[in-house]
């Protein structure tokens, strides 16, 4: 068990990296298609502030609560989750086995 708790730490934290990652760069093309270059340079500057921004405006440019870009950033938030999980499940469940 303690094996595939380590993969799974391991497999989150390679695929919230990187996923993180794409998931900015797609953040600063969103911001330049809706609102041009200015907001495409901000929101490459500040990427944990203009991704919770462009989840919300672009609920409202897309017409729907649900649409590309809130499906990405709760699968990323879903991965983070996951890794966080598997960290604690690791350190405090099979602390002992050392």
């Amino acid at each position: 068990m303690r094996t595939i708790v380590t993969v799974l730490e391991n497999a989150t934290a390679g695929i919230g990296i990187w996923g993180m990652a794409g998931f900015h760069i797609y953040t600063v093309v969103v911001a330049y298609r809706v609102s041009g270059l200015l907001a495409a340079i901000f929101t490459a500057i500040w990427p944990p502030f203009t991704e919770v921004y462009w989840l919300v405006r672009y609920r409202f440019v897309s017409g729907s609560t649900i649409n590309e870009y809130s499906v990405w950033f709760l699968a990323l938030m879903v991965t983070g989750l996951t890794f966080v999980a598997c960290r604690y499940a690791r350190k405090r469940f099979f602390a002992a086995e050392r």
